[in-house]
């Protein structure tokens, strides 16, 4: 983030977007450093405008910062391994100013909680993601009061009956995240999400599209749909209300307000992530071709290749169902692009499960995929299990997965 009378917050409530520059004038000032998803991203956004709107401002490094954040990924092993790495290296900083406030916000401070102090004593603050509406006022008890440690990372703040409203800090002020869910109901058996992301929530169309027009109006050119499970969207909100029928609404805004000001435009892009192949129909493959502001990527984790593999991880497709849909995507958009996530070295793989999924890499003839290692997460049910397969066996089967998607 960068300071400086060209910063910009983005206002959002109640169907507005308002916008106000920053000034200059002596402030504390915030650093957030971001693991993780485009989720997270969106969040420290929003964290970032909070902060702002009461008038912090931007540090330009971590050592300029009165306060630092750092969001947190705890999707896999690696990913907590480096955010405990980077706030270890903290503490020197802490020492030279004992009243700098580091605070751990995301995924690992709802699933890890006061546990965190213990490892990281030298923090302050602990914030699970249901609870960010209370950030500004946490790290303000913590200055005026001189509370050593807090710890919100319940669920409180996750109501169905509340009504969304923040303020966005855009430091690209062409291209916006756009939140129109939240949570994940479909508890695969690796994933930490829904323990830390809560039960599927969808926004009300009424809600998203004023935010996007407004977007519109501010300048902004590419938009990015986010939900843990963005093809699921409008369940819980009636059978009339998907991402087909959200995108096709979207696809109007547009089309009334235009890019007819900003000269050379193509116009809206609207893109959406991260996509279940459970939940990946036909219609909303057929409204993606048919609306070209529609960007023609389709990000869908396939995670294996093997039916038994897919059965274990609870995936709620065969390998035969999602090729269908790969076919059918291209066959109905030629030059649409691909990308999947693989995870090697699940309990019980065997050489035959792992050809599989190079089998599948092949046949699908992805744009890009990205391969992980399995690593065991508390809470889920496939931490029963025995993680049998060698570090050694995984670390090939990465490899070796790459290897086949480049050849």
């Amino acid at each position: 983030m960068k300071s400086g009378s060209g910063s910009v917050i983005y206002t959002f409530s109640e169907g507005v977007l308002r916008t106000y520059t920053l000034s200059n004038m002596s402030a504390k000032s915030v650093f957030i450093q971001t693991f993780g998803c485009q989720m997270n991203k969106l969040d420290s956004e929003i964290i970032t405008g909070s902060l702002l709107s009461v008038g912090y401002q931007p540090a330009q490094s971590e050592s300029d910062a009165d306060v630092i954040l750092v969001n947190t990924c705890s999707v896999r092993k690696h990913a907590e391994e480096r955010v405990y790495s980077r706030v270890s290296n903290l503490k020197h900083l802490k020492k030279k100013k004992p009243n700098l406030i580091i605070g751990i916000i995301g995924c690992m401070a709802q699933k890890d909680k006061e546990r965190l102090f213990e490892r990281l004593p030298h923090i302050s603050l602990v914030c699970g993601p249901h609870r960010y509406k209370s950030i500004v006022g946490l790290i303000e008890r913590i200055i005026t009061n001189g509370s050593d440690r807090i710890v919100c990372a319940d669920e409180e703040g996750l109501l169905k009956t509340e009504k969304y409203s923040h303020e966005t800090y855009l430091a690209d002020n062409k291209s916006a995240y756009v939140q129109i869910m939240r949570g994940c109901d479909n508890f695969c058996s690796y994933c930490i999400v829904p323990y830390v992301r809560g039960r599927e929530i969808s926004r009300q169309p009424e809600e998203i599209i004023p935010e996007v027009s407004s977007l519109l109006d501010k300048g902004v050119k590419e938009i990015t749909l986010l939900g843990q499970n963005v093809t699921s969207y409008g369940k819980s909100l009636g059978d009339k209300v998907t991402l087909s029928s959200l995108l096709k609404e979207l696809g109007r805004v547009q089309k009334v307000q235009g890019f007819k000001k900003f000269k050379g435009s193509k116009g809206l892009v609207i893109s959406f992530f991260t996509s279940h192949p459970a939940n990946v129909t036909d219609e909303l493959l057929e409204t993606m071709a048919a609306l070209p502001e529609v960007k023609k990527t389709l990000h869908m984790p396939a995670q294996s290749g093997s039916n038994r593999i897919l059965k274990m991880m609870n995936r709620g497709y065969t390998r035969k169902e999602y090729l269908e849909i790969v076919h059918k995507a291209k066959e109905l958009m030629p030059d649409i692009k691909i990308v999947s996530d693989f995870i090697v070295g699940f309990p019980t793989e065997t050489d035959e499960d792992f050809q599989d999924t190079v089998s599948l890499v092949k046949e699908a003839r992805f744009s890009k995929i990205y391969v992980f290692k399995y690593s065991p997460r508390k809470g889920t049910s496939a931490e029963k299990l025995s993680d049998d397969v060698p570090m050694e066996t995984k670390k090939y089967r990465n490899n070796c997965l790459l290897e086949k998607f480049k050849s």
